[in-house]
């Protein structure tokens, strides 16, 4: 069996694995932004299954029922009416803190991966290199004259 070949399929799964943009990464859409009057047409016509609401942004993030994800803008005055219409035509509304509504997921796990995957390829490097050095011991076939 070949080494090179199995190394480079070892690689390819790895990288795919491992890189943002391979096969299993996550596909994290960002919301689509709106005007506020669209924001109240989808609600009024019962098109918003959940909202966050943003009380120190003046925004709203809303996850309609096909499933897609808007943001609009709203008047801070507005805010309570906004909730009441949501409530209303029976959203789920979840009101954000301001430290909680931008937070960075995510990185620390990538980096340990990224780290693990450094070390496996370390070792399978320093495997194959010894491996490949390794003088094996002469066979001696009959007696030897000394």
């Amino acid at each position: 069996m070949r080494v090179r070949p199995v190394l480079f399929a070892v690689v390819v799964v790895v990288a795919a694995t491992v890189l943002p943009g391979g096969p299993f990464a996550v596909a994290a859409t960002p919301p689509t932004h709106e005007s506020y009057s669209a924001l109240r047409h989808q609600i009024e016509s019962a098109q918003v299954r959940h909202a966050r609401i943003n009380r120190k942004a003046h925004s709203v993030t809303v996850t309609l029922v096909d499933g897609r994800r808007e943001r609009a803008l709203y008047p801070s005055r507005r805010e309570p009416e906004l909730a009441a219409l949501l409530h209303h035509h029976h959203a789920t509304v979840t009101q954000v803190r301001h430290h909680h509504a931008r937070k960075a997921r995510g990185h620390r796990l990538r980096y340990i991966a990224l780290g693990v995957v450094v070390l496996l390829g370390v070792a399978v490097a320093a495997y194959l290199l010894l491996r490949r050095r390794r003088n094996p011991t002469p066979v001696t076939r009959g007696p030897t004259v000394g």
